[in-house]
């Protein structure tokens, strides 16, 4: 089932299976390394803050906002 990013809890892994934004938005994610297909762990889910991911042995903060644009599979 895809969800958004967001929605995750701690220790869960997912794949992207799609970015809902616009094509800066796209191009930013991209250049992060979040593309689709990536797999990511969630390594912190701090109520109403950032989320924080772990993606290809680097860890990214992604805001509340954005994270509800990521679709993910567990």
């Amino acid at each position: 089932m895809i969800t958004p990013l967001c929605t995750l809890t701690y220790g869960t892994q997912a794949k992207i299976k799609k970015i809902n934004g616009g094509l800066k938005l796209i191009k930013r994610l991209n250049e992060m390394g979040l593309t689709i297909g990536t797999t990511i762990k969630v390594v912190s889910d701090s109520c109403g803050g950032p989320v924080l991911i772990e993606v290809r042995d680097s860890r990214l903060a992604i805001g509340r906002g954005v994270s509800t644009k990521i679709y993910v599979e567990e």
